[in-house]
């Protein structure tokens, strides 16, 4: 059946929710694992008997370090790339569990099922419709084998629909019911100080020896970004393959010609295509016209200075592009930023000792703890726990605890931003309960979703104490 589809002639309607890996790491080494065996196993996690090589690793990194790399910057920060690694091992193993529990319980994914999970993917369609000479040439593109992704498309349905199961077995109580439509509609009003860190400014030991220490334990925090300039020449083409292999021969002759000793400026602008020359970007935050240009971007990563990179064929143009600039990711001197590693190491040094000053004065009133620091109680008027008046301010797990606490009850310590705060309850408001019918359905898809998340993170979590589970980390470097 997946056969037919794959040569069928007639579009299928189908919904897609995974999205296609686009690249696989063709050497270990980029992506943090070495090649060559040297005598380790050739698995990089083993969960009971399930064995998980390099190759699902690295597509599996590839794309956490994508979605991630505007935050983390894996490509030249060592810790993130090891953050990094632990979120896929992670969710590697999670994943291996599932589906040695759908497979134990005899879940199965019919051949109907998957096609369900395939043609609704726009990259597969023409003109809105499942298209099957589409379907291969995306996948052909991605050097991804339709057997192949048909199959990672089965276990991911499979492992969705082991996840359901686990969460289906967790009830909804009318208590659980009730309390959650008191969160979301109830009302409450608090006193709160805060213990300002700044005034023990005076108290921080900004000795060169203490400051140098701080700068030395968090070097990675002064760490500039790699970096780039860029010039390219880019060409537009349609939907129509002649103008996308005009475009194509376009670049190509151009960069045959620049081979020859030509100007790469002025023959791009020969060409009639648009030639931008960049200033210097950090390589992960690119200028927004290439932003989106994933292919782009990857073989820029691997390029040095002066180097003309191939054709590229773009969403809707090609490119041929050359490095200007590079500067690598480095950790700037202590002595050029020193003013700014005093600011931070005071910042650090004033928070921790008012969370200490803090500390002392637990289980106290709060009118005793404002006449012991002199700090100032404001007041929050009643207003819904989950609303900006009052809990966005304070997060959630803050009004958790106001939610818990009785009228005229003194909170605290909490931290907010960093700031101990104390916190005493002066007023309650339940909500009107004659709406409690009506929004009961919508609370019970809420706390199904919540709690259900929760549940299968506890689930997980007792399997893994259970599983054997073999982690070769001799196969990573940095």
């Amino acid at each position: 059946m997946i056969h037919a589809m794959r040569n069928a002639g007639k579009p299928v309607k189908i919904v897609l929710w995974l999205v296609v890996v686009t690249f696989v790491a063709s050497i270990f080494v980029v992506w943090g694992i070495q090649g060559g065996s040297q005598g380790t196993a050739s698995y990089v996690v083993r969960v009971n008997d399930t064995e998980i090589g390099p190759n699902d690793f690295n597509r599996a990194y590839s794309s956490v370090a994508d979605s991630l790399s505007s935050l983390l910057d894996p490509q030249s920060n060592p810790q993130a790339r090891q953050q990094i690694r632990e979120i896929v091992i992670s969710n590697l193993i999670n994943r291996a569990l599932l589906l040695q529990e759908a497979k134990k319980s005899g879940i199965r994914v019919s051949d109907q099922e998957l096609l369900a999970s395939i043609a609704g993917i726009s990259a597969f369609q023409v003109d809105g419709k499942f298209d099957a000479e589409q379907y291969k040439q995306v996948l052909s593109a991605n050097r991804l084998v339709p057997t192949k992704f048909e199959d990672s498309q089965r276990e991911a349905l499979l492992v969705e629909k082991m996840e359901r199961r686990i969460m289906a077995s967790l009830v909804v109580g009318e208590d659980d019911l009730q309390r959650e439509y008191q969160w979301q509609y109830g009302k409450v009003g608090f006193d709160y100080l805060f213990i300002a860190p700044d005034q023990f400014k005076d108290q921080v030991d900004l000795s060169e020896d203490k400051v140098r220490q701080y700068f030395d334990n968090n070097q990675e925090q002064y760490r500039t970004r790699e970096s780039a300039a860029i010039s390219y020449v880019s060409v537009p083409f349609t939907d129509d393959l002649e103008s996308q292999r005009a475009a194509a021969e376009t670049l190509n002759q151009l960069k045959a010609q620049i081979g020859s000793g030509g100007d790469f400026e002025f023959m791009a602008k020969q060409t009639g295509g648009e030639f931008v020359k960049t200033g210097i970007f950090e390589t992960v935050n690119p200028p927004d016209d290439i932003a989106s240009e994933g292919v782009l971007l990857k073989e820029l990563s691997l390029m040095q200075n002066g180097d003309y990179s191939s054709v590229i064929r773009g969403t809707d143009r090609a490119f041929l592009v050359r490095k200007d600039e590079s500067y690598p990711a480095a950790i700037v001197p202590f002595e050029e930023v020193r003013d700014q590693v005093v600011e931070d190491f005071t910042a650090q040094e004033i928070q921790r000792i008012a969370a200490v000053r803090a500390e002392e004065y637990a289980n106290k009133e709060l009118s005793e703890i404002a006449r012991l620091t002199g700090a100032a109680i404001d007041s929050s008027e009643p207003a819904p726990y989950n609303s900006a008046e009052a809990g966005m301010f304070f997060g959630e797990e803050v009004m958790r605890k106001i939610f818990e606490a009785t009228p005229g009850q003194t909170l605290g310590p909490v931290s907010v931003i960093g700031v101990p705060v104390f916190l005493q309850v002066t007023q309650k408001i339940d909500p009107d309960m004659t709406a409690f019918d009506e929004k009961k359905e919508e609370l019970r898809q809420y706390l199904a979703r919540k709690k259900g998340s929760e549940y299968l993170a506890k689930w997980l979590e007792e399997r893994r104490m259970n599983a054997k589970i073999d982690v070769n980390r001799a196969l990573f470097i940095d």
